[in-house]
């Protein structure tokens, strides 16, 4: 008697596709609960795609940390995020690098730029271009020596909302954190309202 045996291999079904990060997860894990629910508002999505464009590794802050330390590389630092309704452009496109000056606050020309100011870091605001920017001091010390700020910035294809101002001053506190600079940053634990 011969034994018969089938063999399914399973060609029909689709392997699952991979689960896509929840906001706790995009910029490893640097969004606070307020900013998790700003991105969540701007996109109107609860996953995302993280990408990394120009970048052969993750977003860490421990890779932001050596950037700072030794200068602008061939392989950028962004936390890039992004969604499926959005192909590929950027909800978040987050980046850090070290700097000897910052601009001087000017609540009563920001409506002339543009921009709304928030009275956080050295100076922070975000503008119409879809921007928001913070600096902060920091002294990072690097190939050509100390830098005594960060310059923090996000760009979104969403423009310029406070939720922008939210997410950054979340990423921007979490690294102040790693270097150790909290102290001197002054990056408030909730972003205040803009002012001018």
């Amino acid at each position: 008697m011969a034994a018969i045996i089938v063999v399914t291999t399973g060609c029909d079904s689709k392997s699952p596709e991979p689960a896509m990060p929840s906001a706790s997860e995009v910029c490893a894990g640097t969004l606070d609960s307020a900013s998790r629910k700003a991105l969540e508002r701007m996109s109107g999505r609860t996953q995302f795609e993280e990408i990394g464009f120009g970048s052969s590794q993750a977003f860490s802050l421990d890779r932001v940390v050596e950037q700072l330390q030794s200068g602008p590389s061939s392989d950028p630092v962004n936390c890039y995020v992004s969604d499926v309704e959005r192909n590929g452009k950027p909800l978040l496109d987050i980046k850090f690098e070290a700097i000897d000056h910052h601009p001087t606050p000017d609540p009563e020309g920001a409506d002339a730029r543009n921009e709304y100011e928030f009275p956080m870091g050295k100076f922070a605001a975000v503008g119409e271009n879809g921007g928001a920017r913070i600096y902060f001091a920091c002294p990072t010390e690097g190939p050509d020596g100390k830098t005594p700020f960060v310059k923090a910035s996000l760009y979104s294809v969403l423009g310029p909302t406070e939720d922008s101002m939210t997410i950054l001053n979340s990423v921007s506190r979490r690294l102040a954190e790693t270097i150790g600079c909290t102290d001197v940053a002054g990056l408030p634990g909730k972003v205040p309202a803009p002012v001018g």
